[in-house]
């Protein structure tokens, strides 16, 4: 497969194709349909899964139901949109190959916030290179790499870090999940690994209810709706925009699942991370707050 490469040098401006975001239309009584969506839990340890499904959950929407059925995991288009600025090039390898060694087929598409082009050794997929940094935590460049998904006709939409990257069977347990439920969108918990990448201890943060991580997400064609949501927040909360996109999902009535399992190898620089692992941070770590104020975790 030769690499598509696609270079944007005008300052990008969205592309026409337009997603609207539409809540449910109030019924008669008052009440929006799926104002309480339910969450799908799937708990697994080393040996054992446990599958929570609310009733609600099996009566899906004809609407649902016609997608979800159309087609197996291996016919299905699935997306990992990979945002980066002046990452190594050993880790943007690192990245593509966790990609490329999924246990579901899935298409990368590298996007470059205007820093120099990476340069990747035997790269199969899409490299859209951006003429300017956006300084909004890689949130543009994803939209613009959702759209360039969306326009090959994508099912599905995975996205990764260029610092992080996948275990091989996470596409593969979001997807299924999604499928078996009849999902809107699905993620996963972590794995928090050292920076030099050796493996530190399970997440204890992201759940799924609470907090999800962008590396941990996979959104599904009929939630595309709410993919705008990557560039609706403003500079000051743009680090915060997949809780925020997470929370608009969850309240517009789509429905979400969650694999407590930790699929995803997070390289972390968050020194409450190391404090949790009891052990020294690197001289690297940053102390970082949320909005609230309270310490990141």
């Amino acid at each position: 497969m030769v690499p598509a490469i696609i270079e944007l040098h005008a300052t990008p401006l969205l592309p026409d194709r337009h997603i609207p975001i539409r809540r449910p239309h109030a019924t008669a009584n008052g009440r929006r349909p799926n104002q309480c969506p339910a969450m799908v839990h799937l708990s697994c340890d080393a040996n054992r899964c446990e599958l929570g499904t609310p009733k609600s959950v099996r009566q899906h929407d004809e609407d649902r139901l016609s997608w979800h059925d159309s087609g197996a995991i291996v016919s299905m288009k699935i997306y990992v949109v990979t945002p980066y600025y002046g990452e190594s090039a050993e880790w943007l390898r690192q990245a593509h190959a966790s990609v490329k060694a999924q246990a579901v087929p899935a298409r990368h598409i590298l996007v470059c916030d205007g820093s120099a082009p990476a340069q990747i050794p035997d790269f199969q997929g899409t490299h859209i290179i951006l003429q300017r940094n956006y300084r909004d935590y890689g949130n543009t460049p994803r939209l613009i790499g959702c759209y360039d998904a969306i326009a090959q006709d994508a099912d599905a939409i995975a996205f990764l870090d260029a610092d992080n990257w996948y275990y091989p069977g996470h596409l593969q347990s979001l997807i299924e999940l999604a499928l078996a439920e009849k999902l809107d969108a699905v993620s996963s918990t972590r794995m928090l690994h050292r920076l030099d990448g050796s493996p530190m201890i399970k997440c204890r943060t992201v759940d799924g209810r609470n907090y999800i991580d962008t590396n941990c997400l996979m959104v599904l064609q009929p939630a595309f709706r709410y993919l705008i949501a990557w560039v609706l927040q403003g500079q000051d909360t743009a680090a915060e925009t997949d809780q925020y996109l997470w929370r608009l999902m969850r309240s517009s009535g789509a429905r979400l699942g969650f694999v407590d399992r930790p699929t995803v190898a997070y390289r972390t620089r968050h020194r409450a991370h190391y404090e949790q692992a009891r052990e020294p941070a690197p001289l690297e770590a940053i102390r970082r707050t949320d909005l609230h104020g309270d310490r990141y975790q």
